[in-house]
C-alpha cells in the first residue's frame, strides 16, 4: 500500500483486514512515519517493511500488485511500479496533465483506475436499464459535499499528525497546474482544477461515461462562493444528450448527497450514492419507464460495497484473468474533460487559457 491517508485507513484497511484469505499486505509506503506505524500495526506489517519512498517499494521482487492511494497526481508512482512489473490499482485522479497520462500508456493493461462506482451493483443495474429510456435527452448531476470532518465524525477516527509541508510537492503541483492551464488561469483556477474537478467530479464523469459516454463539449461553466464553501457547475454535451452538473462544497451541510439523473423519451433513471467513507451503505437506483399505456417504477437498494468489488476486480486483473474496467484511456478522457471545464471557467472570468487546455 502506497499512501496511508484517510481513504487508505478508513476504506482499504478495513476491507483488507476482512480479506486476509485473499490479500496479504507485505509492505507500506508513506512519508509520514506515524501513519506507517498506525497502519502497519493494524495489518501486521513488519517494521522493516514500512518505508518512506516509492523507489523502495519498486525495488522489491515479491509483489503481486500495489495500491497507489497517495494524494495528488498518481502518475509518477504508477510509472515506477509499472516499470518494475507490478500491476497497480490507482486511486483517482490518475494524473493532472495529458503529458503525465501519456507516460502510462504502455502499462494500460496492468493499471486499474479506481472509479469504484463502476463496480456498484446499482450503477451496473442502471447501465443495463438505459435502453428502456428510449432516445436520451438530458443528464443531471448534483453533489452536496460536506467537510471531510463532518462525513467521518461518526467513525471516531483520530488521524496521526501530518508531517511538515513539503515545499517541493507544492512546487510540483503549481508546475502541473500551469502546464495544464497556463500561468494566469492556473493562479486563480488551479485548485479548482486539481482538487474539485480531478479530485471529485471525475467520479461522476466515470458514471456518466458508463451510461452515455464522455462529454465531447463544454458549453458553459461557472464557479461561485458562499460564506464558507465553493460551487462549480458546467453544462455540456455527450452526443445528443445535454449534460448539467452542479458540485457544491457545503462544509456544515448535514449529509453528503450525490445524485445522477438520466432522462429519455420513454422514461428516467436515478442513482443516489451514499457518503464514500460509509462502507456497505446503500446506493439507490430507481427506474421510471413506459409500460404500454401505463408507467412502471422499479427501485433497487444495493448494499454491495463498491470498494470491495473493486478489490476483487484488481485481483482478477493482477492474476491476468480480466482486463481493467477503467484504465489509462479513461483517465485521459477525464483530464481532457476537466481541462475543457477549466477553460470554460477561465473564459467566464476573462482569463487567458494556455497550456494543454488551450488545445482541448
Amino acid at each position: 500500500m502506497i499512501g496511508l491517508g484517510m481513504v487508505a485507513q478508513l476504506v482499504y484497511v478495513p476491507l483488507l483486514q476482512r480479506r486476509r484469505d485473499r490479500f496479504h499486505v507485505v509492505a507500506l509506503c508513506d512519508p509520514n512515519a506515524a501513519a506507517r506505524d498506525a497502519v502497519g500495526d493494524q495489518l501486521g506489517v513488519a517494521s522493516q517493511d514500512r518505508v518512506a519512498t516509492v523507489d523502495e517499494i519498486a525495488r522489491r521482487t515479491d509483489l503481486d500488485g500495489a495500491l497507489v492511494l497517495t494524494s495528488g497526481s498518481h502518475a509518477p508512482a504508477s510509472r515506477a511500479l509499472l516499470d518494475a512489473g507490478v500491476p497497480v490499482l490507482v486511486e483517482k485522479p490518475l494524473a493532472y496533465t495529458l503529458a503525465e497520462v501519456d507516460t502510462l500508456a504502455q502499462g494500460a493493461d496492468r493499471l486499474l483506475l479506481g472509479y469504484m462506482k463502476l463496480f456498484d451493483p446499482a450503477v451496473q443495474a442502471a447501465v443495463a436499464a438505459v435502453d428502456q429510456l428510449g432516445p436520451l435527452r438530458a443528464a443531471d448531476v448534483t453533489v452536496l459535499h460536506p467537510s471531510n470532518e463532518r462525513q467521518i465524525h461518526h467513525l471516531g477516527w483520530n488521524p496521526p499528525p501530518p508531517p511538515p509541508a513539503d515545499p517541493a510537492q507544492a512546487r510540483d503541483l503549481a508546475r502541473l497546474q500551469t502546464d495544464a492551464l497556463g500561468p494566469e488561469a492556473a493562479e486563480q483556477l488551479g485548485p479548482i482544477y486539481t482538487n474539485v474537478l480531478l479530485g471529485s467530479v471525475v467520479h461522476d464523469l466515470a458514471v456518466l461515461r458508463s451510461l452515455i459516454g464522455d462529454p465531447q463539449a463544454v458549453d458553459r461553466a461557472e464557479h461561485w462562493e458562499g460564506p464558507s464553501g465553493l460551487s462549480v457547475g458546467f453544462d455540456g454535451r455527450a452526443g445528443d444528450v445535454r449534460v448539467s452538473m452542479r458540485w457544491h462544497l457545503l462544509p456544515e451541510h448535514p449529509s453528503y448527497r450525490e445524485e445522477v439523473r438520466l432522462h429519455g423519451e420513454h422514461g428516467s433513471l436515478r442513482l443516489e450514492f451514499p457518503a464514500p467513507y460509509v462502507l456497505h451503505a446503500p446506493t439507490q437506483f430507481e427506474l421510471t419507464a413506459a409500460d404500454g399505456p401505463d408507467e412502471k417504477r422499479i427501485s433497487r437498494i444495493s448494499y454491495g460495497e463498491a470498494f470491495a468489488r473493486q478489490l476483487d476486480a484488481f485481483e482478477q486483473m493482477a492474476r491476468g484473468v480480466a482486463a481493467p474496467a477503467s484504465s489509462v484511456a479513461e483517465g485521459r478522457a477525464d483530464v481532457l474533460t476537466c481541462q475543457r471545464i477549466a477553460s470554460a471557467l477561465a473564459g467566464a472570468k476573462g482569463l487567458p487559457i494556455s497550456g494543454e487546455a488551450a488545445a482541448s
